[in-house]
């Protein structure tokens, strides 16, 4: 297929939309002319009417650019039902009332309830813009849920509207009726302050479509093998920095950066493929031929007036990929912005379920982050101790500061990070052996170390359940750094505590009376109440009649945990005993739902026994560098962008969506996610 481009002149862009007039990536009307051309043999037949149909299907096939509808994103405000459904109250409002903030002097970014017509500022921005927060106050105190932002109100009835219960902008189609209700025509108004969309282009076009910029420095772009960037697909930019950092690992790199699966694939679909999807992504990102160097065409911005041209490639487009990763996922499989870390975690669970389907679990280079975290409990009154060991393939550090401290200039010592991991905290805890709830201390030692160190840098916290990024740096080491004081050993005369007994199902004893009374014996009757969460004698009952048939609510409660008999009758079923015991320990025993519990959760109960990992003996130092840095910019927790700093030849290099390059002096200090490789 050959496609033509009718010549248009270029167009600003004018709204928040991707692939459709007015938005970015718009590029002009196609014409399309299509040829036939056998692959095998290059050469190019004539249609016949028995490759009629086959041709048919091939432009008629939907290709995951369109599946996805991501090219021809656009942002839909729809309404909610709170703009459905809005009750108005009050009387009008006075036009002296609307000059200012009822709660405060501010008199722009002024927000009007719907519901009583009270006028209250924006939300307060972390750099000291914005509004006061009396408009979400008002909101928090009353909870009339609409608002409307006064300055945006146009002639024809349009505004930005935001419904604080949905934390989100909504569309209010009867806004003119609404408005009026306070005495408010909107025909009488101007337009005198910018949209919430408007504000949200303006920032997506300040981090996204501009040049290499990196703290107000343009930098050099790279070009060639390694240096490929990857093109947004909208708000997909944390999909980008993480994948960009996994293949600059070698292990990453070995095992996918090639084409030999892409020619023996026989996949009857190929989009749903996971080794065809991230084999194209790895061999696009290191064979050379999507980084070359290209120059762009002087664009006129106005009359008589050109840019220059400008060096770029053309990057790759992980459209199948980011579609078979988030399919049927609530979050990943649509076009919000989402957490990068978030995102890593589910990328490393979707492919060990692909390769451990293929049976190839051991051999997933995601295994390297796999290591064994220890969790200490010290009783502090009598002394002993118990320790426990869980898989894990990261870590997280607090930022020691509090809210009120934060500010951009403020540097944190790394050590004092790291502390908030590895220093004992005071938690209380029921001790086995003194038989009371008393003061425990709690801390975490690695068992093993990883071959690549994960430390996920908490930046999001949530103050007077206010969400709030930390803007503060962290002197994070460039150099090697040593671990090996957070190692575990056992201290000398560390004195274990006894095992835990099982705990018993918790029964409503009010409730377990009833039922007896009512003729039930007290063995069916805690059956009835354990299966019910307690909920009710009426709804226990009917939960009895329903399973009067099962023998086992005639028997004894177990304890929660596995005995023998229900192992032995799910082996009998096929299901492995260290399966089996799993199953039963997470449906306190009950066997019926212990059946549902394995052929649900079948594949990541075997993952956890194959995959590979650092999970042995490991007597190595715990020796680390850093090599690369996922950063979010922008001070908002629900917005932002994502790029990644990666050390290539011990240079800084900057993947910034598409564009990739060297970065001096790059920011590491207000990184979100950190990677370090082990020191052997």
């Amino acid at each position: 297929m050959k496609m033509f481009l009718v010549e248009e002149p270029a167009q600003p862009i004018s709204k928040l939309a991707i692939g459709k007039p007015g938005g970015g990536g718009y590029s002009g009307e196609w014409n399309t002319v299509t040829s036939l051309k056998c692959l095998l043999c290059n050469v190019q037949p004539e249609p016949t009417q028995d490759l009629a149909p086959l041709i048919d299907s091939v432009l008629l096939a939907n290709s995951a650019m369109f599946q996805s509808a991501v090219e021809s994103w656009e942002l839909e405000l729809k309404p909610c039902e709170h703009t459905l459904t809005l009750q108005q109250e009050g009387e009008k409002v006075p036009q002296k009332a609307l000059a200012k903030c009822k709660d405060c002097d501010l008199n722009n970014n002024l927000w009007l309830c719907l519901t009583c017509g009270n006028l209250g500022c924006g939300r307060r921005q972390y750099d000291g813009s914005g509004g006061n927060n009396h408009g979400l106050e008002h909101f928090q105190t009353t909870g009339h849920p609409v608002a409307c932002k006064l300055g945006t109100i146009t002639p024809e009835g349009s505004a930005s509207i935001h419904c604080y219960s949905c934390d989100e902008e909504v569309l209010d189609e009867n806004l003119i009726d609404h408005l009026s209700f306070f005495g408010i025509m909107s025909k009488d108004l101007k337009k005198t302050e910018k949209t919430i969309t408007e504000m949200e282009l303006e920032t997506n076009l300040n981090l996204t479509l501009s040049k290499a910029v990196e703290e107000g420095r343009t930098l050099t772009p790279k070009f060639g093998p390694g240096y490929t960037g990857m093109e947004n697909l909208g708000n997909s930019c944390y999909i980008n920095s993480v994948m960009q950092v996994l293949f600059s690992i070698d292990t990453w790199k070995d095992r996918y950066a090639k084409d030999e699966h892409l020619k023996t694939c026989r996949s009857v679909d190929p989009s749903l493929c996971y080794f065809c999807q991230i084999s194209k992504l790895g061999y696009g990102l290191w064979n050379g031929k999507y980084s070359e160097q290209r120059w762009s065409e002087p664009v006129e911005t106005e009359p008589g007036k050109f840019t220059e041209p400008e060096p770029y490639q053309l990057g790759v487009k992980p459209q199948m990929f980011k579609a078979l990763i988030g399919k049927n996922h609530p979050e990943f499989s649509t076009n919000r912005q989402q957490d990068a870390y978030e995102y890593f975690q589910h990328f490393l669970t979707t492919g060990l379920r692909f390769e451990n389907a293929a049976g190839l679990a051991k051999e997933f280079p995601g295994n390297n982050f796999d290591f064994k975290l220890i969790t200490k409990m010290k009783c502090l009154e009598c002394g002993g101790s118990k320790v426990s060991s869980t898989k894990a393939n990261s870590i997280s550090l607090w930022i020691p500061v509090n809210d009120s401290e934060d500010s951009e200039a403020l540097e944190v010592d790394w050590n004092k990070c790291v502390s908030t991991f590895s220093d004992p905290v005071q938690v209380e805890y029921k001790c086995p052996a003194c038989c009371k709830t008393t003061n425990f201390t709690k801390q975490f030692m690695f068992e093993t170390y990883p071959e690549v160190l994960v430390v996920m840098m908490n930046r999001f916290i949530c103050p007077d359940w206010v969400p709030k990024k930390l803007e503060c740096s962290v002197q994070v080491p460039t150099e090697p750094i040593s671990l090996e004081n957070l190692r575990y050993s056992k201290a000398e005369g560390e004195t274990e505590l006894p095992e835990e007994e099982e705990p018993q199902p918790e029964i409503n004893a009010a409730m377990l009376v009833q039922l007896v009374d009512m003729g039930f014996s007290e063995n069916q009757a805690k059956h009835a109440l354990v299966n019910t969460n307690n909920s009710s004698a009426e709804i226990a009952a009917i939960w009895f009649l329903e399973n009067i048939d099962n023998p086992e609510i005639n028997q004894p409660l177990e304890s929660g945990g596995a005995n023998d008999e229900s192992v032995s009758m799910l082996e009998a079923m096929g299901i492995p005993p260290a399966y089996a015991k799993i199953a039963l320990s997470k449906c306190d025993g009950n066997v019926e739902r212990a059946i549902d519990y394995y052929f649900s959760h079948q594949d990541m109960m075997q993952l956890e026994e194959e995959s590979g990992g650092n999970l042995e003996g490991d007597s190595g130092p715990g020796d680390f560098e850093l090599f690369g840095v996922v950063t979010h910019l922008g001070k908002s927790v629900h917005a932002g962008h994502y790029v990644a700093h990666i050390k290539k030849e011990q240079d800084w290099v900057l993947y910034n969506d598409i564009k990739v390059a060297a970065s001096s002096d790059p920011p590491l200090g207000k990184g979100y996610i950190y990677f370090f490789k082990r020191l052997r």
